[in-house]
């Protein structure tokens, strides 16, 4: 079998996802199949489907393997489709372990069950599809639109900014697509959504806290405000806050501000904003803005002398 592998079964192999049938057509054994898999020399992303371990184990890949096995006229969507646009719509907590693949079944089309494989049966237009890295997918407003209807409002949110912000999407091509499913659920959710969009937002953590916010029905804060020396030179930016009150808040990623060194360099750079321009700046981390507590939202309150319309977090 070894000396095998090299020349006749490797080199007879597909370079990308192929269906283990289709090899088997091919000619290639059984065995020879399962002892590359046992080698770690093919993989498989999906029942029935393999993959040379050469090729990366992403999104893009388990799009291109599940096209494999999907039904006629099946398609990615939601969050497949949106990692195929660039932008990662997986939700805290999820970033460690691979998402399934997303897809939209025409409805009245039998689904693919699998694992690995999550199937949606929707209605389907032509408009609604465009190609990506040889994977056929619903376009950047379809995808937009199922997302802020089908995520969690912080998410919805969050991928509608990333979005905008990267030039996938316009928000009047947004309200015009929201009102094909009027009347269906979370299409309410969807409309709100769409009308709060702002493209100014850096990270998925200034959406989720702007929408704590305005889910506690504070007015809409501004977003990077921009602090500038006597010369007009920009010195600092804050994520969002409120000039009348010249009072700052900040989500505080993991990636760039957790640990000693970085919370020490938050705190040296607040101290100078307040002291140098009389802003109150405020870092708050992922627990405080996605998790039960209303401190924020009472802390909010009580700088803009307001009580917050909510006692518990929305989403």
């Amino acid at each position: 079998m070894s000396t095998l592998l090299p020349g006749r079964v490797l080199g007879a192999l597909p370079s990308g996802p192929f269906r283990r049938s289709d090899a088997l057509r091919r000619g290639i054994p059984t065995r020879a199949l399962r002892e590359l898999q046992r080698a770690g020399t093919l993989r498989q992303p999906l029942r029935g489907v393999l993959v040379p371990a050469a090729c990366p184990d992403d999104v893009t890949v388990r799009a291109r393997a599940a096209q494999l096995v999907l039904p006629e006229g099946a398609v990615a969507c939601r969050g497949t489709a949106a990692w195929l646009l660039g932008v990662d719509a997986r939700a805290p907590g999820d970033q460690d372990r691979p998402p399934d693949v997303e897809c939209a079944v025409p409805r009245g089309v039998t689904p693919a069950r699998r694992p690995g494989l999550r199937c949606y049966a929707v209605d389907l237009h032509p408009q609604d599809l465009t190609v990506l890295a040889g994977v056929t997918c619903t376009t950047a407003t379809r995808t937009a639109v199922d997302l802020a209807r089908w995520s969690t409002p912080g998410m919805g949110l969050a991928v509608l900014d990333r979005m905008a912000r990267l030039g996938l999407v316009v928000r009047e091509e947004l309200v015009e697509q929201v009102e094909r499913w009027r009347g269906d659920p979370f299409v309410a959710r969807a409309r709100r959504l769409v009308g709060l969009l702002d493209a100014r937002a850096e990270s998925f953590g200034e959406s989720w806290l702007r929408l704590r916010l305005l889910d506690a029905g504070f007015p809409a804060p501004d977003l990077q405000i921009s602090l500038r020396d006597d010369r007009g030179v920009e010195r600092f930016r804050l994520d969002l806050g409120y000039v009348e009150h010249r009072w700052s808040c900040e989500y505080d990623g993991e990636a760039h501000h957790l640990g000693r060194e970085a919370e020490a360099a938050d705190r040296a750079r607040r101290a100078v904003i307040e002291r140098v321009w009389g802003w109150s700046v405020v870092g708050v981390h992922k627990n405080l803005v996605l998790g039960p507590s209303m401190a924020l939202e009472r802390a909010v309150g009580e700088v803009l002398g307001r009580e917050p319309a909510i006692r518990r977090r929305l989403w």
